[in-house]
């Protein structure tokens, strides 16, 4: 059986190093989480945030160009990889 579900979590690596784009406290505020929170408590709430608003459970199954719209919208494009906006198909 072929669940022909696209998987595009390679896209989204970057976003979890070690100074990851989960700990930047613009983008918590951006998605009304709490910056004092724990760092995988804070990343959980910003997925639960990104999830909510784009209606998946998982980055897996975001299109990047679904994923840069959201943070576009946010003003927080700059706060991206550039692989990230290359694979959504964005001009750096």
């Amino acid at each position: 059986m072929n669940n022909a579900q696209p998987i595009y979590g390679k896209h989204y690596r970057e976003l979890h190093g070690k100074a990851g784009w989960f700990n930047s406290p613009r983008v918590a505020r951006a998605f009304g989480v709490n910056f004092a929170l724990e760092p995988e408590d804070r990343k959980q709430a910003i997925k639960s945030a990104i999830y909510l608003a784009t209606g998946v459970d998982s980055l897996a199954k975001l299109p990047p160009a679904d994923f840069v719209r959201l943070i576009a919208s946010k003003g927080l494009a700059f706060t991206l990889p550039s692989s990230l906006k290359t694979a959504a198909g964005v001009e750096q």
